[in-house]
């Protein structure tokens, strides 16, 4: 059967195997050089926690609340190199070849899905996409079902400084510039090695340091939006971008614990 034919059958799973092939190649590796090496797959309980307030102060000084936080993380690949990345990391050790969206204002633990380690491998970084990855296969990056609305996050809040109040709505995108890499990339976690037995990989998020450094300000420079609606903080704009670097520079905590 052809490789389009199973990348079409893995998108309506919603599935992304482009880490599923690296962790089969690495296992394939292992065993073609060393025979029996007693390594084992893994299993990884993926879960997910939000942050545990809602409120925050911004950089320019207002009191910004969300009521709504929405973000899709995943695929993740961990990888035994110092700095993940396409090339320093062509087979990953541990992976989650799925998205799932994440409440990011929910700090209870949320299961996210099921993923898979090779034992006896350490763990020292990882990549990962906001649930819109950039396969080999397409020609652009795509949106898994995971993602909020087709986006990597969707946030929606109120900033408030005196009689001055701001209604919004953000919805963000952050995906790979390259085909065939990952949005975030060489993102240190501490050493772990695998040991046999299942394991759980936490994924933790918390928005509110990305809603902190927007430019409320500026915000409230714009002309108002019609009554009873929401300032949409658009694709391009000053403060979409500093969503977007913000959820680029403070990626999601990823912890594996045995």
């Amino acid at each position: 059967m052809d490789r389009d034919h199973h990348a079409s059958q893995d998108v309506r799973r919603g599935r992304w195997h482009r880490g599923g092939r690296r962790l089969a190649l690495a296992l394939a590796l292992a065993l073609a050089a060393c025979g029996d090496t007693g390594q084992a797959r893994v299993a990884l309980e993926v879960v997910g926690r939000g942050a545990s307030l809602s409120t925050i102060t911004s950089l320019d000084g207002w009191e910004v609340t969300l009521s709504e936080a929405e973000v899709a993380v995943g695929p993740i690949y961990l990888c035994a190199s110092a700095a993940a990345s396409a090339d320093l990391c062509p087979s990953s050790v541990a992976e989650f070849a799925d998205a799932a969206v994440i409440d990011a204002l929910d700090p209870g633990a949320q299961a996210l899905g099921e993923g898979e380690a090779l034992s006896g491998e350490t763990v020292r970084s990882l990549m990962l996409d906001y649930g819109i990855p950039w396969l080999t296969t397409q020609s652009r990056p795509q949106p898994t079902p995971a993602a909020p609305g087709g986006h990597s996050a969707r946030l929606v809040g109120r900033a408030v400084q005196g009689d001055q109040a701001i209604d919004f709505i953000a919805e963000v995108d952050v995906v790979a510039v390259i085909r065939g890499t990952a949005a975030l990339e060489g993102i240190a976690i501490s050493a772990t090695t695998i040991s046999e037995g299942d394991h759980t990989l936490e994924v933790v998020v918390d928005p509110l340091r990305w809603i902190q450094i927007v430019d409320y300000d500026a915000l409230a420079a714009m002309p108002p939006p019609p009554p009873g609606e929401p300032l949409v903080i658009a694709e391009g704009s000053t403060a979409y971008n500093a969503l977007a670097l913000a959820m680029t520079g403070a990626p999601p905590q990823i912890i594996l614990h045995e």
